[in-house]
């Protein structure tokens, strides 16, 4: 198409995911345009039979942070990256920022899921172990993505890429009902037959996860670790902020976007996407700089984490 204006673009763009027997993957300049996007698509989507939108939203952190992204995000890229593969048609919208950040592993989202559905037994202690090494946080009442709450025969659970948090009643070890609920008034909203699972982090602090953690931190850094504070966190099983970029620390090696993609995906580029990675690569290179010079918080080089942007145009192609 040429000539077309305002959000005709996006019309345009859920007719041609309307029709293709593939995905389709709109690449833009930056988050505020991949958020325009979202919004667009999805009402144009409505249009449409079974049309999914998704996208993979930055962190909205700078590079080497010290603060982790808020819980609706991770929500949000889990739910992605756990669909991602198995996509046949919809539109995945992503920034080139966003796009040159590696990813765990494809296997560590589809093995740390969980399907719960209405009559599977279920441990209740056993349950409370589990969700805990999967990054959940026990609490007295479920607001946010990533908690749960367990009160006598009930278990309320805020579950990553869900729009709400769900009540799952149990009879002895069975359980016998689920439930939506609001989180404000903490009041059921409608019964459903089964929920999914996904991990509350895109890193797992379970045992082995710390173990591999503790592992690759003694290899790659040459400090003394009791004076670290983010290897003590670890090694206590607790989420420091700003962990997420220490991810490559927990796999032994890291996936990007598109080992998540079908191999049939199309490509969809919108704006100057060498500028933008540079722009983005520098910021980087200039954080690494700043950051680095801190002995008691050693820090990745930007290529253990990051993924150059002509590295990604050349995927593209």
């Amino acid at each position: 198409w040429k000539n077309i204006s305002g959000c005709a673009k996006s019309m345009a763009i859920c007719h041609a995911a309307n029709i293709a027997d593939a995905p389709l993957i709109l690449i833009c300049e930056n988050n505020e345009i991949v958020e325009q996007f979202v919004r667009e698509l999805s009402y144009f989507s409505s249009t449409f039979e079974s049309l999914p939108i998704f996208s993979l939203p930055d962190w909205e952190t700078l590079p080497y942070d010290n603060f982790s992204p808020h819980q609706d995000i991770t929500s949000e890229r889990l739910r992605t990256l756990y669909h991602l593969p198995k996509l046949k048609k919809g539109v995945l919208v992503i920034s080139m920022p966003s796009l040159m950040h590696k990813l765990p592993p494809q296997n560590y989202i589809i093995s740390n899921s969980l399907d719960l559905v209405v009559g599977q037994q279920l441990d209740i202690g056993q349950v409370k172990e589990d969700l805990v090494e999967a990054g959940y946080q026990s609490v007295n009442s479920v607001l946010e993505h990533g908690e749960f709450a367990i009160r006598g025969s009930i278990l309320d659970i805020y579950p990553m890429g869900t729009p709400l948090p769900y009540r799952i009643d149990l009879f002895d070890n069975e359980i016998e009902t689920l439930r939506t609920f609001d989180p404000e008034t903490q009041r059921s909203i409608s019964k459903v037959k089964e929920i999914k699972l996904l991990p509350a982090k895109e890193f797992p602090l379970d045992e082995v996860g710390i173990k591999t953690f503790r592992t690759n931190f003694h290899e790659l850094f040459d400090v003394d670790p009791r004076q670290c504070p983010i290897y003590q966190d670890v090694s206590e099983g607790l989420s420091s902020p700003g962990l997420e970029y220490y991810l490559s620390l927990f796999y032994e090696s890291l996936d990007t976007v598109f080992e998540f993609l079908p191999s049939n995906s199309i490509i969809i580029k919108f704006g100057d996407l060498q500028r933008a990675g540079n722009h983005f690569w520098l910021d980087v290179k200039n954080r690494y700089s700043d950051k680095i010079i801190d002995r008691f918080n050693p820090i990745l080089k930007p290529n253990e984490i990051f993924i150059g942007h002509d590295v990604i145009l050349s995927k593209v192609k």
